[in-house]
């Protein structure tokens, strides 16, 4: 995505990411429900969720620090380093 050269591309990129990530949380938990006691189901389908809100924390951040860089340059990486993780 963060080298998209159009538009029409980096939209496409973002849409890509977007089905992959929804389907690995839906399976992500159901997995983790399956293979888990029931003593422990609250507890793991609250990871997801701390994992979740920690990587929006994550991402603010990072924005934040790549905001210094010239335009040219900063959106590109602010969307490329999502490829990292």
């Amino acid at each position: 995505m963060g080298y998209g050269p159009t538009y029409a591309v980096l939209l496409a990129g973002r849409c890509v990411a977007r089905v992959g990530v929804g389907f690995a949380l839906m399976i992500a938990l159901v997995y983790s429900l399956e293979v888990s006691s029931p003593l422990t189901y609250g507890f793991l389908t609250s990871l997801p969720e701390i994992g979740i809100s920690t990587g929006i924390l994550l991402g603010y951040l990072s924005n934040y620090v790549f905001s210094v860089l010239p335009l040219r340059l900063g959106w590109r990486i602010m969307l490329g380093i999502a490829t990292i993780p």
